[in-house]
């Protein structure tokens, strides 16, 4: 069955229901584009970048990306130190196995 067939019958079951887009339709969809949510900028890895931006907007404080999302393990060192209390030694312990 196609997606909206599924939606039509959960509905009528009385279940909230609704498709989950790819990356691609989000971009392409009517109401990110009238809200003006689509983003372009440059990653370290995968070159320039089209993402989803602020979904709530505020006329005093406007939210704005101000980074691109983060490459596999950028912030593994930062968060096993300062969320998980792990030490310099066991850190570089985890590297040299092989685990990070």
């Amino acid at each position: 069955r196609s997606t909206a067939e599924w939606i039509s019958l959960l509905e009528k079951a009385g279940i909230p229901a609704g498709p989950i887009f790819t990356v691609e339709e989000v971009l392409e969809h009517e109401q990110t584009k009238a809200r003006e949510m689509v983003v372009a900028m440059e990653h370290p890895k995968a070159g320039r970048i089209r993402l989803t931006g602020i979904p709530i907007k505020l006329s005093d404080t406007p939210g704005k990306i101000k980074t691109p999302p983060p490459v596999a393990g950028q912030h593994t060192e930062e968060i096993l130190r300062n969320v998980l209390g792990y030490s310099k030694e066991k850190i570089e312990e985890l590297r040299k196995s092989g685990a990070i």
